[in-house]
């Protein structure tokens, strides 16, 4: 199965991320979130040739000072949950 997933733009209220840790942060997004979808598959809705301009993620609770991994980790999560509603 092929997926196609866009994501134009990550906003973080509250967290500043350096520019030199963003690149981290969305490496981090795209290598949880690929083996999310790997490991659990995704929603059948999708999985036929659905589409969504956008999703609704949950609010997740984290650390000014965590580290751009981990918060990549935890907004990976949140987008699956998203598409997975």
């Amino acid at each position: 199965m092929k997926i196609n997933l866009h994501i134009e733009r990550v906003v973080l209220e509250g967290i500043a991320v350096e520019p030199h840790e963003q690149s981290v942060l969305m490496a981090t997004i795209e290598t949880e979130l690929g083996r999310l979808l790997a490991q659990n598959g995704i929603e059948s809705d999708l999985q036929n040739g659905g589409a969504s301009n956008a999703i609704r993620t949950s609010s997740i609770d984290i650390g000014e000072k965590d580290k751009p991994a981990h918060l990549g980790r935890h907004i990976a999560r949140s987008v699956y949950g998203g598409i997975n509603r």
